[in-house]
């Protein structure tokens, strides 16, 4: 009986980390930089600062515009003592001004389908014509609100005498 004896040494068992290390590496890189993660923020605020501040422009524009009306108006009504030309003044300012925006954009969206001639003078040409008939409109507006106003004093005045007696 021959008995074998082995002797087994103790071993460690080591990972292979030379994949890890790499990975780690990659996950640990501060020179990471992208850009398009970068310039993406950048034309997305371009694109919005570009649609903003026109509008802004705009409406201020539109404020002037709208203010200069009403002080006019105003110093109408002040200069004649009467506030009847005043606020006829304020509608046909307006309505102008209305009739002039809405001429000019009708005619240019006219001349983009049916291709008169140049569309700086076809939005020139309408914006005129818009102004006179906007002018138009002014004092057919004003002629129906006096009388509407009329109206309704008279029938105010004949319900005050129905109630008095």
């Amino acid at each position: 009986m021959d008995t074998v004896v082995t002797q087994v040494m103790p071993t460690t068992i080591q990972p292979d980390t030379s994949t890890h290390e790499a990975q780690d590496e990659h996950l640990n890189d501060d020179n990471d930089f992208s850009l398009v993660l970068f310039l993406l923020p950048l034309a997305m605020i371009s694109a919005l600062a570009a649609v903003i501040l026109p509008m802004i422009a705009v409406l201020i524009l539109l404020g002037f515009i709208s203010w200069g009306i009403v002080s006019t108006s105003l110093l109408v009504g002040l200069w004649k003592r009467s506030f009847t030309k005043g606020f006829k003044v304020f509608i046909l300012l307006f309505s102008c001004l209305g009739g002039l925006l809405t001429g000019g954009f009708t005619f240019g969206a006219f001349n983009l389908i049916l291709h008169w001639t140049k569309t700086s003078i076809v939005i020139l040409c309408g914006s005129a014509a818009g102004a006179v008939c906007g002018l138009i409109f002014g004092y057919v507006f004003f002629y129906i609100i006096r009388k509407l106003i009329a109206l309704l004093m008279k029938r105010l005045d004949m319900n005050r005498d129905g109630e008095s007696q």
